[in-house]
């Protein structure tokens, strides 16, 4: 994708997670900063974006489990509703070095 003239690698992350379902036709790009790159993530929908921090939950952070493939962080517990943290930093280093 060409972002105000420079060249960011875009990665569908349905598509990563799980290869049988193909690439997102329609959804939303979400452009993050890891290490000295901004890489673009393509995903299905955004419902909100909020800040988690472990420090103020005992249950907030669950490390991830052996298997996941090394991207996936940890689990979280957000207003009873559990959520999937992702490494997105070993997420990019494994497309970028495939």
């Amino acid at each position: 994708m060409n972002m105000r003239g420079t060249i960011v690698t875009v990665i569908d992350l349905g598509a990563r997670i799980e290869p049988a379902r193909g690439l997102t036709q329609q959804g939303s790009i979400l452009l993050v900063r890891s290490r000295d790159r901004v890489v673009g993530l393509v995903v299905d929908h955004v419902a909100e974006v909020r800040a988690l921090e472990a420090a103020s939950d005992s249950r907030a952070v669950v490390p991830g489990r052996a298997g996941t493939g090394g991207i996936v962080k940890g689990m979280a517990t957000m207003d009873d509703t559990t959520v999937v943290m992702l490494d997105l930093e070993a997420l990019i280093d494994q497309v970028l070095q495939s």
